[in-house]
């Protein structure tokens, strides 16, 4: 291999490879040094307070430095006035009430050996990782795209063959059939078309019941009939739930088991939002109220006033539902990954795009910016779906919403304490006689 062609082949590969390394850079600078330098410096050193002029919530800022000049000298961690502060190996030792750990100081160390990248645009501390193709722009071609055309009334085609049009719908049909000199196929028998919008309505094959039914029907609304028999059948908000639950990754447990998982993590009243989703079809809940009681229903008033809307609050558990699961020892990915969970599901669900895609990069295809999905995920990350999680993250709990009014839980409440108490009595008279018959005044002890 000559030496031109051996340059260009390295030179392509580093090319093709610089997503990888950003990626990683970028990957391990969000775990190991903003954290550090947010929780450790930039108290004193950031936005509000930058002692001695300094600031470190910025590559840029980190550079200049402050009185006593830059503070790191990429690819020389050396050289670093940060690495010899943090190292206590002269006069100025920081932070300075606790040295950093001996790990904290290797990872500060790697970082500015490997050239100190600070993923943003403009280097400032909170922009989104850069596209290393160019700044992000929207072009013409993806704004005129048919999918994010505002909504709008469309002319009625005009047809030749106009006895054969029966909707308006239909004209829509026969327009393109007619451009490409087609005619529609023969009608289907009846027993075909019961069979047809039976098993589209249902999913079921119509009973011969049915079918003897609408073959003797000779009136004109005939097929009407049917149609608006299987449409007010629960079995038609059964079927089209069936279908809308695997697009929003409902289950009724994570495992499929109740006895295989902690109570505590276990999704225990899924079925209450499955419920939901066939009740709401059923009764032809529009689509935008539909989308708006999924996403946030939680903060929907009731419509008769009362203090809880329950079918909001239902509603609002399709943020809950996804394939997320606990044992991830990283408490932040965790929750990262359940926002990212939402906002991917969000995406394909109410809008047909891959909004996940952005998490890591500018979106290759669709008209997503990475700054974009931060945008979004800034608002679910404001949602709270677990009470708690585990030290390390591997075990949490989820949110548990009571469903009745306040009033109904503190009488609950009162009448627990009473019951409480009375066995505790019941408890220290068997302890005192224990030869004593188990009763109570008014029945057995079994009927408390």
């Amino acid at each position: 291999m000559t030496r031109q062609p051996f340059f260009a082949a390295v030179g392509l590969l580093l090319l093709l490879l610089w997503p990888v390394f950003s990626a990683l850079a970028s990957d391990d600078f969000e775990k190991n040094i903003r954290p550090l330098l947010v929780e450790k410096c930039q108290s004193c050193h950031g936005e509000k307070k930058a002692k001695g002029g300094l600031r470190l919530d910025s590559r840029a800022a980190m550079l200049k430095g402050g009185d006593t000049g830059p503070t790191i000298v990429p690819g020389k961690p050396g050289d670093s006035l940060l690495i010899k502060a943090v190292g206590y190996s002269g006069d100025l030792k920081m932070p300075p009430k606790e040295k950093l750990s001996p790990k904290e100081i290797e990872h500060l160390t790697q970082w500015i050996a490997q050239g100190a990248l600070w993923p943003g645009r403009d280097g400032s501390a909170f922009s989104p990782s850069p596209s290393p193709f160019g700044k992000f722009t929207v072009s013409t071609d993806q704004q005129r795209w048919w999918a994010f055309q505002p909504l709008r009334s469309v002319k009625t085609p005009t047809v030749r063959n106009i006895s054969w049009p029966r909707e308006p719908l239909d004209r829509f049909i026969l327009a393109e059939l007619e451009k490409r000199d087609l005619s529609p196929t023969t009608e289907a028998e009846r027993r075909v078309l019961l069979r047809r919008v039976t098993f589209d309505l249902t999913g079921l094959p119509p009973t011969p019941d049915e079918v003897d039914a609408f073959l003797g029907d000779n009136s004109p609304n005939a097929y009407a009939h049917v149609v608006d028999r299987l449409l007010a059948s629960p079995t038609y908000g059964q079927h089209l739930a069936r279908r809308w639950l695997d697009i929003v990754r409902y289950a009724d447990y994570h495992d499929g088991n109740p006895n295989a998982r902690a109570v505590s993590c276990e999704p225990l009243n899924a079925w209450r939002f499955r419920d939901w989703v066939v009740r709401a079809f059923n009764a032809d809940l529009p689509f935008d109220r539909f989308i708006v009681h999924h996403i946030a229903g939680d903060l929907l008033p009731s419509p008769d006033g009362a203090e809880l809307y329950e079918d909001g609050l239902v509603a609002s558990t399709f943020l809950t539902n996804g394939s997320w699961d606990r044992g991830d020892a990283d408490k932040e990915k965790m929750v990262s990954d359940m926002v990212d969970d939402q906002i991917d599901t969000i995406g394909k669900a109410f809008l047909g795009i891959t909004l996940g895609c952005a998490r890591c990069h500018d979106h290759k295809f669709d008209p997503i910016s990475q700054a974009d999905y931060y945008g979004l995920a800034g608002i679910f990350y404001s949602t709270r779906i677990l009470q708690e999680l585990g030290a390390k993250g591997g075990e949490y709990t989820l949110q548990r919403i009571p469903l009745v009014p306040k009033a109904y839980l503190a009488k609950r409440s009162d009448q627990l304490r009473q019951l409480n108490d009375l066995n505790a009595k019941i408890a220290a008279l068997d302890k005192k006689n224990p030869g004593s018959p188990a009763t109570v005044p008014g029945g057995t002890r079994g009927s408390l």
